[in-house]
């Protein structure tokens, strides 16, 4: 059954790109496809560097105790946690915002203060320096890449 689904995905993205092939015939069609084949070349770096911050901040997402629900309830039902931090850091770079959740050093700071108001600081930290940089600088190098 999901070797069946794999494959008409595949023939309907086949059956895209054919398409998109012989609208190149018609002149505003073609300059669109041209102009639509070239964008996705020129962004190739721009999305490799895009993913690696990406991945990257969604590993200090995790070492710093954001915490992630990865229950039937949540966002991410039967994700992994790493799957988890890395779409929810995604999900942040582009625009869709989503707070830090600390409930664990929220608790801790009954027996050490300023170790865990320390470590909520970094984490919020983290989290604007990931929409400073995706959000903000990346995205803007993209529209400049595309223009």
């Amino acid at each position: 059954m999901e070797l069946l689904m794999i494959m008409q995905i595949m023939v309907v993205f086949t059956s895209v790109v054919k398409v998109m092939f012989f609208l190149r015939i018609f002149s505003r069609f073609g300059q669109f496809v041209q102009m639509l084949f070239k964008s996705i070349k020129d962004v190739g770096l721009f999305t490799c560097f895009f993913f690696l911050v990406v991945f990257e901040l969604s590993i200090w997402f995790n070492i710093l105790g954001w915490e992630m629900d990865v229950s039937s309830t949540s966002d991410y039902p039967g994700l992994s946690t790493h799957l988890a931090f890395f779409i929810t850091a995604y999900r942040n770079s582009i625009g869709d915002i989503n707070p830090p959740v600390y409930t664990f050093w929220d608790s801790c700071k009954e027996h050490n203060y300023w170790s865990a108001t320390s470590m909520i600081a970094l984490l919020w930290s983290c989290w604007f320096l990931n929409q400073y940089i995706n959000l903000i600088i990346l995205v803007n190098f993209m529209i400049a890449i595309i223009s």
